[in-house]
């Protein structure tokens, strides 16, 4: 509700990133009740005032169909691209997705790559996320660097992103692109299974029934002076 008022202060005034970012957040219902009539008014004025995530944010309103409006790929990806061009990392990340699928756009693996490296650049955490996956399958027309990879995937779960804790938790737990950790491998897991990741969760749980099971299998330690010293049982 705070960051509300505060918006709605400088909207106001005549802040174009304040009714892009306020249009956002009643569009989303985040802070309060979603107003989608308010929220594309909002998000409209923002892009009229070009600024880049206002249209983005239009930019998505057409591409999804969203408050009140038809799906437009026709108007969205350029709305899209002007704002990537204006550095607007969401818009970089999502033309990337845009191009490495095609459909609404005709498929480009050079588009893909050059957006999302830029995206990544600017520390979108799910760009770098998928750039880490694209260096470890080889997607997009590069070629397998599962170093790349991780240093990658690092930086995206570095920035709390669940899928890319448990990717890098895997790489450790297989040795692929670093040295075999199981520590680092269970580290990064529990900080996946904290973030609601099933599969890491479920390798935490694995691992604990694997420890727990030696600790069991293990013969019991003997106690402590319980064995007679050579010289004495002479």
């Amino acid at each position: 509700m705070a960051a509300r008022r505060w918006y709605r202060t400088a909207v106001e005034r005549g802040y174009p990133r304040a009714q892009a970012n306020l249009g956002e957040m009643l569009l989303r219902g985040e802070g309060g009740d979603s107003d989608p009539a308010e929220a594309r008014a909002l998000i409209e004025r923002a892009a009229e005032q070009k600024d880049p995530r206002g249209i983005y944010l239009l930019g998505m309103l057409h591409l999804e169909g969203l408050a009140g409006m038809e799906k437009n790929a026709a108007l969205a990806l350029p709305l899209l691209r002007r704002a990537a061009e204006q550095n607007e990392r969401d818009a970089q990340y999502r033309l990337a997705l845009e191009y490495g699928r095609g459909g609404r756009i005709e498929k480009s693996n050079e588009e893909a790559m050059a957006w999302l490296r830029k995206a990544a650049a600017l520390r979108h955490p799910d760009a770098e996320f998928l750039l880490g996956i694209a260096y470890s399958r080889g997607l997009y027309g590069l070629t397998r660097d599962d170093v790349e990879a991780v240093k990658w995937l690092r930086r995206s779960a570095r920035q709390n992103h669940a899928e890319a804790m448990y990717a890098l938790g895997a790489a450790y737990a297989e040795g692929r692109g670093v040295n075999r950790d199981s520590s680092e491998a269970l580290g990064w897991m529990l900080e996946a299974s904290r973030k609601g990741h099933p599969e890491a969760t479920r390798f935490v749980e694995r691992v604990k029934a694997n420890r727990k099971r030696m600790e069991e299998q293990a013969p019991p330690a003997e106690p402590a002076g319980s064995r007679v010293p050579e010289d004495v049982a002479k």
